[in-house]
């Protein structure tokens, strides 16, 4: 049995997390979610997920930091930043972190999933190692 791709999902909303783990799990992912920025770390170390989702506006870190902690785990792992904020200033947030997207949370789900997929494309070895 080949083991399914693992997204952790970081929102401060707990409807985005239900709404985006619900879809991602249709699609075949096993997903992780959490509201709270500062358990990413933890969850890495226990296991290191194929990709990670990361609202920008979080009340205790903000996603471009939490960027640089999942960095120091892993230079590979695919970031999609998946936010309210407007397009322009999510683009902004590309510069200087490696292998990321961002998606506004206004293109919904399915958006979501075209990112984590098309990451997944770019470095086939990086998802299933």
């Amino acid at each position: 049995m080949v083991p399914r791709v693992l997204v952790v999902v970081i929102d401060d909303s707990s409807e985005v997390l239900e709404i985006s783990a619900r879809y991602l799990k249709t699609k075949g992912f096993e997903v992780v979610t959490s509201t709270q920025g500062f358990e990413l770390a933890g969850l890495m170390t226990r296991r290191s997920p194929e990709v990670i989702v990361l609202d920008v506006m979080l009340p205790s870190l903000a996603g471009s930091t939490l960027a640089q902690i999942v960095r120091k785990h892993s230079a590979t792992v695919p970031i999609v930043f998946y936010s309210a904020i407007p397009e322009d200033k999510g683009r902004d947030l590309l510069s200087g972190v490696t292998f990321a997207t961002f998606v506004p949370k206004t293109q919904g789900v399915t958006a979501l999933h075209k990112a984590i997929t098309d990451l997944l494309e770019m470095a086939p070895s990086v998802a299933r190692s």
